[in-house]
C-alpha cells in the first residue's frame, strides 16, 4: 500500500514537457496544472490549479534589447503596485519576482532563437495566493530552467 501511494504522489507531481504557441516556447509544466485553450494568436499557453496557481508560457519576437524590456516588465509589476523583492539576469536572460497584492509572481524571460532561425524571446510567468508559497516556492527554481526554444 505504502509503495501505492508514493507512485500516485510521485505522478501528481511529475512534469509535463510541452513545446507551446506558433515560437516553439517550450517549458516543463508542473503536475497539477490543466492547460486552457490557446489563444487566438497562439502565442503561447495557460495553465491553472485548484489551488489557485496561474502558470503561463509564451513567445515573442525580440523587437528590442533584453534590457528594455526587462526594465518595460520591472515598470508594468511597480505601475500594478507590485514590490519586487528578487530581480537577477544575464546577457540573454531575466527574473524579476516579488508580490502583487496577495499573490506571488516570478517572470523569466529568455532569449533565444526558433526552430527556423529568428531571435525570439521566452517568457514563464507563475502567480499563487501568499498562503500557499510552501506548495508553490519551488516551482520557478525547478521548472522555469526548462524554459527554451526546440526541439528542432
Amino acid at each position: 500500500m505504502k509503495k501505492l501511494v508514493l507512485a500516485l504522489v510521485m505522478l501528481g507531481d511529475a512534469a509535463l514537457a510541452g513545446v507551446y504557441g506558433r515560437y516553439g516556447v517550450t517549458l516543463d509544466v508542473p503536475g497539477g496544472f490543466e492547460m486552457l485553450p490557446p489563444p487566438g494568436n497562439d502565442d503561447g499557453r495557460g495553465f491553472t490549479d485548484r489551488a489557485g496557481g496561474r502558470l503561463s508560457v509564451w513567445g515573442s519576437w525580440q523587437i528590442e534589447p533584453l534590457a528594455d524590456e526587462r526594465a518595460f516588465r520591472k515598470s508594468s509589476y511597480l505601475e500594478q503596485g507590485a514590490e519586487i523583492t528578487y530581480e537577477a539576469g544575464g546577457k540573454t536572460w531575466f527574473v524579476l519576482s516579488g508580490y502583487l497584492g496577495r499573490e506571488v509572481f516570478y517572470l523569466r524571460v529568455e532569449d533565444g532563437q526558433t526552430c527556423g532561425g529568428e531571435d525570439a524571446r521566452a517568457f514563464f510567468e507563475v502567480t499563487y495566493p501568499v498562503e500557499f508559497r510552501s506548495r508553490y516556492d519551488d516551482l520557478p527554481g525547478r521548472f522555469g530552467k526548462s524554459l527554451g526554444f526546440g526541439p528542432c
